[in-house]
């Protein structure tokens, strides 16, 4: 039953004995008193074929009952996770036998992970992020042999990484980040051969880097930065070979090792010294580099698409080379040795953002673009010489939320646009649409609801030619108001673009459909409350729906012209 828009509390549902599943997630649920024992949960216990338990995304601010403990063996994954959950977690839990996955991230958790976790040893996931949980980490979780996924992040625990932890022979991901942990980081914990994600970052970590890394064959992410490590960084560190974002950042490091294979290398704030590195030449898929606060001197490596490089493919970024100025920086058309045609964006040095895929000294800052030779959307769509069909809008429109599904919902965190308007949606030479000059919001307040507001505001742009400042609009009406009006009143082709009224030929009723379906979702996207807003993935899937049958009813009229015309 989620998501929905479901309100009050949780029934007791003891009587469905033959319950196997139940989905309650993404609804607007209370717990039955504030603040007290959830006691749907008790009567769950009732249920002896229960197999999972979603409750994620609602609203329930009580604790969890003990009774927990007395769920059935064949409870396989219970998500609570975002939903308000309080207080601490059971002891009881331990006796939930037979549990894979466990997620309670995101809630208001208090006092110690219990021991008795570590007797669910089928446990294969743990989320317990975005908590208040504090004390030490149970070595007794060492023995859970088939776990996974391992998430204690943002919480306020302390003390010492259990060196047990190499016992983990199961894990791929260990995410430890921001707490309180002290002492060394393990130097065993290199025998977790199948070990992908290691995040230990902002915490009191000290002592050296640990040897050894060269035995993590498949590790992916590693992240140590905001500790007190000091020492050398291995030169073995090559034979990590499956390594692409290495960050050890804000810490006491001296030396670089060998690299390899990075993407992703952030060194910044520690004590390095010297020359930069020659081998760091040999990076050819660097995208993120920041060796910034240290004592090193010298050129930068002058390998690869480095800001070498870049002069010369600007001709030393000459006026006939500029593409144009933004309100961070300006564009010009560069070719690279290769022949690859690029845009090239240097940045106002008095208004930087965080980018990925930058070269820069202390006097040069630039990002390396794909060069696209259609300019923006704002340009098509306020243009007077300039004319977009509906069906290239429309596609326009799919291109972006696929953009934003990508940036949304593939990453760990998600990355969040913040800007999403018609000029920073570039179109190429096939007019397809990319979208530029995103930011990562890993760690903020920001929302990825805030980016579905702004791409309805662009849908209704595209459809109507009607930018949201523009002098008609003010406080007794704004563009939301006079497109949901035209919708209640069924007068859309008041407010759409003349240009796409067309030919009285043409399929008007498609074309008429086609717009009121979109501007009816753009409304959709409008809620005011951003928990009330439909994510990305809706979006897209109503987006390609809309088109789908627009085409489809394009197609009949194009039948049956064909058809009379014989």
């Amino acid at each position: 039953m989620g998501p929905n828009s479901f309100t009050g509390s949780i029934p007791n549902l003891e009587n469905l004995r033959l319950l196997k599943n139940l989905y309650l997630s993404s609804n607007d649920l209370t717990g039955e008193y504030p603040n007290k024992e959830l006691g749907f949960l008790s009567s769950l216990s009732s249920c002896r074929n229960l197999r999972e338990i979603f409750l994620s995304h609602n609203q329930f601010n009580g604790l969890l009952p003990t009774s927990i403990g007395n769920f059935s063996d064949s409870l396989q994954d219970f998500f609570a996770s975002e939903c308000g959950v309080r207080g601490s977690i059971p002891v009881e839990i331990g006796n939930i036998r037979n549990l894979r996955g466990l997620y309670l991230h995101g809630n208001e958790l208090t006092g110690f992970i219990p021991r008795t976790m570590g007797k669910l040893k089928g446990l294969t996931r743990i989320y317990l992020k975005y908590n208040k949980l504090e004390g030490l980490i149970p070595s007794d979780l060492c023995g859970l042999s088939n776990l996974g996924n391992l998430y204690l992040s943002y919480n306020k625990l302390q003390g010492p990484i259990p060196k047990c932890f190499s016992e983990l022979k199961s894990i791929i991901e260990l995410v430890l980040t921001s707490n309180k942990l002290e002492s060394n980081v393990p130097s065993n914990f290199w025998n977790l051969n199948d070990l992908v994600v290691l995040d230990l970052s902002i915490n009191n970590l000290s002592g050296p880097f640990p040897s050894g890394i060269e035995k993590f064959k498949v590790i992916t992410y590693l992240d140590l930065s905001f500790n007190s490590l000091s020492g050398n960084i291995p030169s073995d560190i090559d034979k990590a070979v499956s390594l692409y974002h290495l960050s050890l950042a804000h810490n006491k490091f001296k030396s670089i090792g060998n690299l390899k294979s990075l993407e992703f290398l952030d060194v910044s704030c520690n004590i390095f010294s010297g020359f930069i590195p020659k081998s760091l030449e040999g990076l050819t898929y660097l995208e993120h580099f920041n060796v910034s606060y240290n004592k090193l001197e010298g050129n930068i490596a002058t390998g690869g698409s480095s800001c070498t490089e870049l002069v010369r493919a600007t001709n030393d970024f000459r006026e006939s080379n500029k593409l144009g100025r933004g309100g961070t920086g300006s564009f010009f058309i560069g070719t690279l040795s290769d022949g690859l045609i690029v845009a090239i964006k240097v940045f106002n040095l008095e208004n930087l953002i965080k980018v990925i895929g930058c070269c820069w000294n202390q006097d040069f800052k630039a990002l390396v673009l794909e060069y696209m030779p259609n300019g923006s959307l704002d340009k098509w769509l306020h243009s007077h010489n300039l004319f977009l069909d509906l069906l290239q809008r429309l596609n326009i429109a799919i291109d972006v939320a696929l953009a934003l599904e990508y940036l949304h919902l593939v990453h760990t965190f998600p990355i969040v646009h913040c800007d999403l308007k018609p000029s920073n949606v570039l179109l190429d030479k096939d007019m397809t649409a990319h979208v530029g000059d995103f930011e990562y919001g890993a760690h903020g307040t920001i929302s990825t609801s805030g980016d579905i507001f702004s791409f309805r505001i662009m849908l209704l742009e595209i459809c109507t030619r009607k930018k949201p400042t523009d002098e008609r609009f003010g406080d007794e009406i704004s563009l939301k108001s006079w497109v949901s009006f035209s919708l209640q009143e069924n007068t859309i082709s008041e407010v759409v673009d003349a240009n796409l009224h067309g030919r009285k030929d043409q399929n008007v009723s498609a074309r008429k459909q086609c717009l009121s379906s979109m501007l009816c979702l753009a409304m959709e996207c409008l809620t005011t409350s951003p928990s009330d807003r439909i994510n990305i993935s809706e979006v897209v899937s109503t987006l390609e729906k809309i088109r789908s049958i627009f085409l489809a009813n394009n197609n009949k009229v194009a039948d049956n012209n064909v058809s009379s015309f014989k």
